[in-house]
């Protein structure tokens, strides 16, 4: 099971995307990063909308890059849904996190 968090943003519904993956938190790649994968974000979250925010917005990250390219379609439950390159395999570094709003 997969959960996210939004975190350093001004509430709990903006910030960095965090994903739960192994037990262990990680970050989210903004290669290929849209609106389509933010609205998973939200949706995990409870919410029914996302805005992407551009890199910087939020602090970077540690530790892990759960996921690169998630290219998903906005339809699914999950970012474990998504076909992209999850669950660490990556060419990014934290200064590529993404941020999102809800």
């Amino acid at each position: 099971n997969v959960t996210t968090r939004l975190v350093d943003g001004t509430n709990r519904s903006n910030g960095r995307v965090e994903v739960f993956y192994n037990g262990a938190w990680g970050t989210v790649c903004e290669r290929g990063w849209d609106r389509r994968d933010a609205l998973v974000i939200c949706r995990m979250l409870g919410y029914s909308d996302a805005t992407t925010k551009p890199l910087g917005t939020f602090k970077s990250g540690f530790g892990s890059i759960w996921v690169d390219e998630a290219n998903c379609s906005g339809s699914e439950q999950s970012i474990a849904d998504c076909t992209g390159n999850i669950w660490g395999t990556t060419e990014c570094n934290h200064k590529q996190d993404v941020g999102i709003a809800c």
